[in-house]
């Protein structure tokens, strides 16, 4: 870290401080490591998807190929696809998007801490950009979690085919099923069990690496308000209603349900770190 102007050093934290100075230059082994963040209230964004406008509670700077924000095993994951993180002078700036929405952190040293601003963006033209105050506190890489993962309720991740097989987020799909291969993704022909039983229209999409990123399907037969009230008994209750679709979000992972005007119940599990 440079200091300026000759003037003395003193060290709070790990944070170089000079006293006296307007400010200072960050280097990046001053803020590579773990970090605790808190924010104010984003009052404009309180709601299902105030997840993608907040960045992870807890975060590791990562240095390397590349400027990375990773969020430590077992603690809060971000529900980001993008993030990185640079130094312009004494200012930090970080920022996690989706590809569509997201926020920017700004901060500058204060004593132990960094200390500014943050604002969510959008994609959609004429949207409010509100802004809240956030700190960062570093913390140890292997201190013991704060906002465990574990903690976080569970949403589902998968499906299950009548036939035995799981079909989950994040995952390649498993071995010897039928696949049919189109426009829009993944066709697998056959029929779903348990929870989203039923269903004979089974639609996956996939990343560049082979990985499910979202699965569709189209159930006959099944309204929608029994369907929510099922799984709101397992998972708690909706995070957004209109109409008659519901929808659950979590941090990595959404379900929307409702009806669809030709094919019965419409039912979409989507991992949003991994694309649409």
């Amino acid at each position: 870290m440079t200091v300026r102007a000759g003037v003395a050093a003193l060290v709070f934290g790990g944070l170089l401080m000079a006293p006296g100075a307007g400010a200072q230059s960050l280097d990046l082994s001053d803020v590579e490591g773990c970090w605790t963040l808190a924010w104010g209230r984003l009052a404009a964004w309180e709601g299902a998807d105030s997840v993608y406008y907040r960045p992870p509670p807890f975060v590791r700077f990562a240095t390397g190929p590349a400027l990375r924000v990773e969020v430590p095993e077992g603690s809060v994951p971000s529900p980001h696809r993008r993030t990185s993180w640079s130094l312009s002078g004494d200012t930090l700036h970080a920022w996690w998007s989706t590809g569509f929405v997201g926020v920017r952190v700004r901060m500058t040293p204060d004593d132990s801490v960094l200390t500014g601003t943050m604002q969510t963006f959008t994609d959609v033209i004429g949207e409010p950009h509100p802004t809240a105050p956030v700190r960062a506190t570093p913390r140890p890489c292997d201190a013991p979690f704060q906002h465990p993962a574990s903690a976080l309720r569970p949403l589902p991740r998968g499906i299950t085919l009548a036939t035995g097989e799981r079909i989950t987020l994040g995952d390649p799909l498993p071995e010897g099923l039928d696949l049919r291969e189109g426009r829009l993704g993944t066709r697998i022909v056959g029929e779903t069990a348990g929870l989203f039983a039923g269903a004979t229209s089974i639609q996956v999409a996939r990343d560049g690496g082979g990985l499910v990123s979202s699965i569709r399907l189209d159930i006959a037969g099944r309204d929608s308000e029994s369907v929510a009230r099922a799984i709101a008994a397992d998972f708690g209750p909706w995070d957004m209603a209109q109409d008659q679709w519901r929808r659950w979000q979590g941090r990595s992972e959404t379900l929307h349900i409702g009806p669809h005007p030709t094919r019965g119940l419409r039912v979409t599990l989507r991992d949003p770190r991994m694309g649409l």
